[in-house]
């Protein structure tokens, strides 16, 4: 699989976004190899998000993924598998080197997840979405900003209302957050974290809100 992959062949796993699989020219055997090529309706969303994280909307500067997230899901633009937007998916589209033409396989190990040596990841060639120098402006935007991706510091102490604190506009849970480095604490849907909106349904448990009055009170 990873000779295939530095031959240029796709090995059968999803694309990212922005691609399609197609049967290549080459033939071998019974089989026909698969490569890559651009979708020309995805490929626009990612070229939509690096636009988004270097200049902005037109009515704001450069915006950071949750921001993007946000943006996108008020457009009414979904994913490839047609969900909403989230902070880590936004992140792994600015960061994926695929986008200007190198698509790194083999980067973790299938059962633990854990990330592989640099000496066991292939890079496979694919066409290009986006212009290096553009990708590595965004990389350099994305280290200037604070690291949104990091989870919030954990404060000493437990966490009183976890599991029984709910969001009200999407039943998700409560998470806890930290503000002014640390000097305040709060409560904030775990969904809004990730999308930078909550989905709007109804509470699925309603005897939560009791249970949270009662702690009010």
């Amino acid at each position: 699989m990873k000779e295939n992959a530095r031959h240029g062949f796709w090995n059968g796993a999803l694309p990212p976004i922005g691609y399609r699989i197609v049967e290549a020219s080459e033939q071998r055997g019974h089989r026909t190899k698969k490569s890559l090529e651009i979708d020309p309706v995805q490929a626009e969303t990612v070229r939509l998000i690096f636009r988004l994280a270097r200049e902005g909307s037109g009515s704001s500067g450069p915006m950071g993924v949750k921001s993007i997230a946000t943006h996108l899901n008020a457009l009414g633009i979904r994913t490839r598998d047609g969900g909403r937007w989230g902070v880590d998916a936004v992140h792994k589209v600015l960061t994926r080197t695929t986008y200007v033409g190198r698509h790194r396989c083999n980067t973790k190990f299938w059962k633990t997840r854990e990330r592989k040596p640099e000496t066991e990841i292939v890079e496979m060639a694919v066409p290009p979405i986006i212009d290096a120098a553009e990708f590595e402006a965004v990389q350099m935007l994305l280290k200037s900003r604070s690291p949104v991706m990091i989870a919030p510091r954990i404060v000493s102490g437990p966490t009183l209302l976890a599991g029984i604190c709910f969001c009200a506009g999407c039943g998700g849970a409560m998470t806890l957050r930290t503000g002014k480095s640390g000097r305040y604490r709060y409560y904030t849907c775990c969904t809004k974290a990730r999308q930078g909106r909550p989905a709007v349904r109804a509470a699925p448990y309603p005897w939560k809100s009791s249970i949270i009055s009662s702690l009010i009170t």
